[in-house]
């Protein structure tokens, strides 16, 4: 899941809770960019504007 291990840092007091919330937003964009990598080898895959 996201967003849990990213604050672990902050609760053991190695990381300030900005350098966490900016590494939960890294970790974010990359699963969504894995997630459109893996897509993108199906071609039926239908995509819906919203």
């Amino acid at each position: 899941s996201l967003g849990a291990k990213e604050f672990f840092p902050f609760l053991s007091g190695e990381a300030t809770l900005e350098e966490c919330v900016a590494q939960l937003k890294q970790n974010t964009r990359n699963y969504a960019k894995r997630q459109m990598t893996w897509f993108r080898k199906y071609k039926d895959v239908h995509w819906l504007n919203p």
